[in-house]
């Protein structure tokens, strides 16, 4: 295993290290033309994964990342990083564990399956994780076995978020991560100002402008002041 190698596997494995993208800037930076080698391109594109992916991207794009199922260490981490996703997604809700367990968009349910090796059961290695994720203070989520919930009140950490300014996706597509995707959040943020707050803000434009009195409603002024005036110049008999 080459320094790259090392330095990679050592920041994924580190239990404290949960954001990557800062990281995955740096290596970009530093790597030199001739140190992205096929074997440490998978290395990087690990790291990629571990940024802005869930298991369920692993398994898509399996041939371009690390073997996970031989680094136990990478495999709990990926599945701490895809149930951090779950939670920044599902904050203040509950959530059916089966549900979450078929979602294949987060691949949770084979993931525990991969890390379930002294066959405990997935439910039981669901429940080892979320106590452990408790207890590093990176999720407060408990497990409702008589309804077969998550109780998910909020999470700690944040995944990252993807700008192709910072960085390219080498492997993963910004289809893969629109949740996760600021360029995508934007273009969200523009169409529900274009179709949702610009009509009611031209609405509330033509409500504060001043309204031109009818014809009508002119005349009638001007005839009720022309009659004010010529009772302020009539005499009174007292006053003759």
């Amino acid at each position: 295993m080459s320094g790259l190698q090392e330095n990679i596997v050592s920041v994924l494995k580190d239990p404290s290290v949960l954001n990557y993208l800062k990281h995955l800037i740096q290596y970009n930076q530093q790597t030199k033309h001739n140190e992205q080698t096929p074997e440490n391109q998978l290395y990087t594109n690990t790291m990629e994964l571990f940024a802005f992916g869930n298991y369920s991207h692993y398994i898509k794009y399996k041939p371009q990342f690390v073997e996970l199922q031989t680094e136990p260490e990478l495999l709990l981490k990926l599945v701490r990083l895809t149930i951090i996703s779950i939670v920044n997604e599902h904050e203040k809700l509950l959530v059916d564990v089966d549900a979450i367990l078929e979602d294949k968009e987060y691949g949770l349910g084979q993931a525990l399956i991969e890390l379930d090796t002294d066959n405990k059961g997935v439910e039981l290695v669901l429940e080892d994780v979320l106590i452990s994720m408790v207890d590093d203070n990176i999720a407060d989520v408990k497990i409702d076995d008589e309804n077969r919930k998550l109780v998910i009140n909020r999470g700690n950490v944040l995944r990252d978020s993807y700008t192709p300014a910072l960085y390219r996706l080498k492997v993963l597509k910004e289809e893969d991560i629109p949740r996760r995707n600021l360029a995508r959040a934007g273009e969200i943020l523009r169409n529900w100002h274009d179709t949702k707050l610009a009509p009611v803000q031209v609405e509330f434009d033509e409500l504060q402008k001043p309204r031109t009195p009818s014809s009508g409603t002119t005349a009638e002024s001007e005839n009720i002041d022309s009659k004010e005036g010529n009772n302020r110049k009539r005499k009174t008999p007292d006053q003759t």
